[in-house]
């Protein structure tokens, strides 16, 4: 039998389950992306890391290679359990897994994949469980996955990982998906966009008008977005670089969180920030320039927003 999870917090808590785990380590959701993880891919993405989040080039290669050679020593006779949530960030890595195995006619594949549970006020994942809930799901929530849960997943991966948004959206407005919580991941994923109008995307937004009430440390902004944005899935190593990408519109009192630091600065809106969030006429973009990465979309100050239902390319 074979646990493939997101996260050593889970991984710890079914250790005492019967199988192999093959722990996941990556951010589909950050950083430059293509469809097939090239080792030039997988070197760029190495890269953007490490510049961005301070994950060191060799190790982010090396736990790559690793978790792909685990993927490749599956076999169809293999007994294998996905754990996904619900979330933006579990999704797009469910999808990436499921497309690299739909060449396997497997006999046994199955999912433990929800987005709420009695035992907990606010659900962001499966790491909030005990080892004696976690149990009780493998017996009561494992779900076969199906041949057209497979397909739905390979084709969310093409589109995701397409420079073109258009695809993906298309797909979400004319397909019934039949994995449960891919749809609305695939809505927060669009969020992520940035609006016409001001040039930010829901979270810059959010995060302007929390610092505009008050100013927070990085911990309790981060607590306040994570609350507010479930379905994102977002970390603190994303979060920060986030904010790194909103100067000049926020300040911080200190260097942001990275890889292997506890950093809590103060972080506050500056007069430039109030101008974008109040003032029609400024756009973020007027201050800040769009260097992101959505899915295999590379966001720059000309190329794609998003309204709220509709994409629109500047050039």
């Amino acid at each position: 039998m074979i646990h493939i999870v997101n996260g050593d917090v889970l991984a710890n808590k079914l250790k005492n389950i019967e199988g192999e785990i093959i722990v996941w380590r990556e951010m589909y959701d950050f950083g430059p992306l293509e469809e097939q993880l090239t080792e030039a891919v997988l070197n760029k993405r190495a890269k953007y890391f490490e510049n961005s989040i301070g994950v060191p080039k060799e190790l982010f290669i090396e736990t790559s290679m690793k978790q792909e050679e685990a993927l490749n020593r599956i076999q169809r006779n293999d007994d294998v359990t996905l754990w996904f949530e619900h979330d933006r960030y579990d999704q797009i890595m469910l999808i990436y897994i499921l497309n690299r195995l739909k060449g396997i006619s497997f006999n046994t594949l199955k999912i433990v994949s929800i987005n709420n549970h009695p035992s907990v006020k606010q659900f962001h994942s499966l790491g909030q469980l005990s080892e004696n809930e976690l149990k009780k799901l493998f017996v009561s929530d494992r779900r076969e996955v199906s041949r057209k849960q497979i397909d739905d997943a390979a084709l969310a991966w093409e589109y995701y990982t397409s420079d073109n948004p258009v695809l993906l959206h298309d797909m979400l407005q004319n397909e019934e998906l039949s994995l449960p919580f891919l749809k609305k991941a695939i809505e927060v994923h669009y969020s992520y966009f940035p609006h016409p109008a001001d040039g930010l995307n829901e979270l810059e937004r959010t995060v302007l008008k929390l610092l505009n009430e008050e100013a927070l440390l990085f911990n309790e902004l981060f607590q306040i977005i994570t609350n507010e944005r479930v379905e994102d899935g977002l970390t603190d190593l994303q979060f920060s670089a986030i904010l790194m990408k909103l100067s000049p519109l926020i300040q911080v009192t200190d260097k942001l969180p990275r890889l292997n630091g506890n950093n809590n600065p103060l972080c506050s809106i500056t007069n430039i920030g109030k101008l974008v969030l109040d003032d029609n006429s400024k756009k973020r973009t007027d201050y800040s320039p769009i260097d992101w990465w959505v899915g295999g979309v590379h966001l720059t100050d000309h190329g794609w927003y998003y309204d709220g239902e509709n994409l629109i390319k500047k050039s």
